[in-house]
């Protein structure tokens, strides 16, 4: 039987290379390990499908092997950036959910979409982003049409407030389901609000309903 090429075996090789557990250093294939990410952004989160863009670190599904990583502060070494200790219980939470066979992280929760939390920090940073009820409400009221960002956690009232607006067609409102407020206060930095605003004629607006239109996310 005729031998693997050089190409050939250099391709199985990669493709087969194991990766290291931050946790507790064993070697195991990639589709046996949680994969976290730090997207081109900055933005860490949980990575179910271990194809994020960005660098990777990767952990048995384990709670021993958490709590060894939390020990070792091992995300932080491995992504080359500050990780709060808040995230640790994200990631407890989705290993606790996957150990009970729930894909979505527990109680119908999607895993974070990098994609779209590393839009609306470009929001922010760019000023673009209106943060909290107050300011949404005041934008609308100036007759400003917005994409309203509402959390999974947001309160009836929150959600009355705004119904107006849209029934008015000053705004379109998207309720993010990975979303919730101390995602947005950990994540973002932007407090532990519920409700967010973007320009509906923004490139950014346009983007996040695009992702919403393929079902990323839940769309009202």
């Amino acid at each position: 039987m005729a031998g693997i090429t050089g190409n050939k075996a250099g391709a199985l090789q990669k493709k087969k290379r194991p990766r290291t557990c931050v946790g507790c250093g064993a070697e195991e294939g990639k589709k046996k390990l949680l994969r976290v990410v730090r997207s081109p952004e900055g933005v860490v989160s949980v990575d179910p499908t271990g194809r994020e863009p960005g660098r990777g670190a990767y952990l048995c599904i384990s709670l021993e092997c958490l709590k060894l990583a939390k020990k070792k502060n091992a995300f932080s070494r491995a992504l080359k950036v500050s990780v709060p200790l808040t995230f640790y219980d994200e990631v407890e939470a989705y290993i606790n959910a996957k150990l009970n066979g729930d894909e979505n992280g527990g109680k119908g929760q999607r895993p974070i979409d990098p994609k779209l939390l590393d839009m609306i920090g470009l929001s922010a940073r760019a000023g673009m982003l209106s943060v909290g009820q107050d300011q949404v409400l005041q934008e609308l009221k100036k007759g400003k049409h917005l994409l309203v960002l509402l959390t999974r956690d947001c309160s009836k009232n929150v959600e009355r407030a705004i119904a107006g607006y849209k029934e008015r067609g000053l705004c379109k409102i998207i309720k993010l389901d990975f979303l919730d407020r101390d995602v947005v206060h950990t994540k973002l930095n932007l407090g532990k609000t519920q409700i967010l605003g973007l320009p509906l004629d923004s490139g950014m607006a346009k983007k996040i309903e695009t992702l919403v239109t393929e079902g990323v996310v839940n769309h009202e």
